[in-house]
């Protein structure tokens, strides 16, 4: 018999404060009752009983485990409830990395679903540029993250495409003759650019593929949003790149280059190695 079936014996005893009630609440003998209260006497070295006649009452030593034994057998019974709860996406909590641009152009919808059917679970987003959430995922520091990625095997992570991101160049009212034919990338290194900071996958392709050519590409404005980007080419600083839809939305008109950047493709991910929680499980599911 190991210690917590002993303390279970000696509990129901002293709630009754009759061993053979006790044993019948739980199913034991009578003995099995006795034996667990003389063996916690010895180890304690008290006595937990008096025993007059035919009755046993508890003593001083014995009240003051029952009112212990009473809290921590409460705590357990709510530790039970909580891991019910949890496992049924009661309650719980969930770390998601993500980009703002990714949070606002392509994930609101997704993350209010989850929020409707989940409403107990806490969320927490930390927006990061891709490579950082990419950084985030295999430190272990964010359940589930979402990237723009044009290499679908992140060393490491599952990638799981949800979405073709279409991304594009695009101008202001400025330089919109550019809109009116088809431009290579050298031709348009002689006007200004927009782009995103260094920090970014966005900048990183963008740096690739002008390296590729073998064409020294510098923007003349750097940012740390695609939003803000988007405002700055529509007030005439240049030439920007970024998703159609975006700038779509802002009506602003699409250059067409011959040297694309590779496509890329929006993606969950999340790290394999590490145990997931039953709230990020559920988030998976909807996916």
């Amino acid at each position: 018999m190991n210690s917590l079936e002993k303390y279970r014996f000696f509990f129901a005893a002293a709630q009754y404060e009759n061993f053979t009630r006790a044993a019948r609440e739980l199913f034991v003998t009578q003995s099995s009752i006795s034996q667990a209260v003389k063996s916690l006497e010895d180890a304690l070295g008290v006595l937990l009983f008096s025993r007059r006649g035919r009755r046993v009452y508890l003593t001083e030593e014995g009240k003051l485990l029952q009112g212990e034994l009473e809290q921590a057998f409460g705590r357990i019974r709510r530790a039970e409830e909580i891991i019910e709860e949890v496992t049924q996406a009661k309650r719980g909590s969930m770390i998601i990395g993500a980009s703002d641009t990714l949070c606002r152009h392509f994930l609101l919808d997704i993350f209010a679903t989850y929020r409707k059917k989940y409403p107990s679970i806490h969320l927490s987003l930390v927006n990061r540029p891709s490579p950082s959430i990419i950084e985030e995922l295999h430190r272990g520091t964010v359940d589930i993250g979402f990237a723009s990625l044009s290499d679908l095997d992140p060393a490491g992570l599952i990638a799981k495409p949800i979405l073709a991101m279409e991304e594009i160049f695009f101008t202001g009212e400025d330089y919109a003759f550019l809109a009116e034919k088809k431009h290579t990338l050298k031709e348009l290194l002689s006007y200004p650019w927009v782009s995103l900071g260094l920090h970014t996958s966005t900048r990183q392709e963008l740096e690739s593929t002008f390296e590729k050519h073998r064409l020294n590409w510098k923007p003349s404005v750097e940012v740390i949003s695609i939003d803000l980007l988007v405002d700055l080419v529509a007030k005439g600083f240049g030439i920007g790149y970024a998703p159609g839809q975006i700038v779509r939305e802002a009506g602003l008109p699409q250059i067409h280059v011959t040297q694309m950047p590779p496509a890329r493709e929006l993606c969950l991910l999340y790290n394999p190695s590490l145990p997931m929680s039953i709230a990020a499980e559920r988030f998976l599911e909807l996916m």
